[in-house]
């Protein structure tokens, strides 16, 4: 599983996603391999109530997702991704 956008303002990792969906589903030997060997479960924005809210690293609740992932007030889009 990979995740991107845990903090809004990483808008670094959502480039970083977009170029890793690009080449993973690109037509390159390497890319058909993985896809062969492995299930892919990305998750390309894991606050986006938080980047579209313009939070620095909060989400529209308040919340932290990396330090509240396990907690059980964890946000609905981090609970349903684990």
């Amino acid at each position: 599983m990979l995740t991107a956008r845990v903090h809004p303002g990483e808008s670094n990792s959502s480039w970083m996603v977009r170029g890793l969906i690009e080449y993973l589903t690109g037509s390159s030997a390497e890319a058909c391999m993985l896809r062969k060997h492995f299930v892919f479960k990305i998750v390309p924005m894991l606050n986006p109530d938080g980047a579209s809210g313009g939070y620095g690293i909060l989400s529209a609740r308040e919340r932290h997702h990396a330090r509240t992932h396990h907690a059980r007030t964890a946000a609905s889009e981090v609970t349903k991704s684990q």
